[in-house]
């Protein structure tokens, strides 16, 4: 369960370009835990047991359930827009009180996105 987790995250994060964060779940037999995935590297919660507390598990899958996209990890200054069935993005830059938005046409360099503990520099051509 540990590796799957660990590699589903990683592969969520370096696949999904408008990801800053992303979250899993593991259970095992009554066990749960809750895990955290960023570019810094990843937080695990304590086990617990949903048979003993279920409410938490309750509140725990309500509040994933109704948390903004922000909230569960999304970029809100990017947005994903399809041109001739192409993946593009719409990327929002914020300057002195002034919003300016940048389409992606092709990404150049991917580097570092592959790790989760990086920088994930990621150069598109835009404009």
């Amino acid at each position: 369960n540990v590796r799957k987790i660990l590699w589903s995250m990683t592969h969520i994060m370096a696949s999904d370009y408008c990801r800053r964060f992303t979250l899993g779940v593991t259970v095992d037999n009554t066990e749960i835990r809750l895990w955290f995935c960023d570019r810094s590297g990843f937080a695990i919660s304590d086990r617990f047991d949903f048979l003993k507390n279920p409410a938490f598990l309750v509140r725990l899958f309500v509040s994933l359930g109704t948390a903004s996209q922000t909230e569960i990890g999304y970029d809100p200054s990017m947005t994903r827009v399809y041109v001739d069935g192409e993946e593009q993005f719409d990327i929002e830059v914020h300057s002195k009180g002034e919003t300016k938005t940048f389409r992606t046409i092709r990404l150049l360099s991917n580097a570092g996105a592959d790790r989760v503990r990086s920088r994930a520099t990621r150069v598109w051509v835009a404009r």
